[in-house]
């Protein structure tokens, strides 16, 4: 079976037509100094990707983690999902405060 290469990079090219190159690199560090030996006027734009189960995955680094955005999304999810829960439990206090506050009236 061939192993597919672990990195995909898609190049925005705007010389003599637009078009979108595609160039696949088994190394991160082979991608980004391919990508600044062949900076040019012609490229306007790029695309980084990384080989999942799921296919090829746009990432960002942080640090020295590799991270896919579907797992920066998942965690956006999550912190959305709490603080949404957060802000139903503050509201569920003040209103028993309140009932409370008019029963000893």
């Amino acid at each position: 079976m061939i192993e597919q290469p672990s990195f995909k990079l898609e190049i925005d090219i705007a010389y003599p037509l637009i078009y979108i190159g595609k160039k696949y690199f088994n190394s991160l560090k082979t991608l980004n100094q391919w990508l600044k030996r062949n900076e040019s006027v012609s490229i306007f734009g790029h695309r980084k990707y990384i080989l999942t189960d799921s296919g090829y995955q746009r990432f960002h680094i942080f640090g020295n983690t590799i991270v896919p955005l579907s797992e920066l999304q998942q965690i956006v999810q999550q912190i959305e999902k709490s603080e949404k829960e957060n802000v139903e439990f503050a509201e569920m206090l003040k209103n028993q405060s309140i009932q409370i506050a008019k029963s000893e009236e």
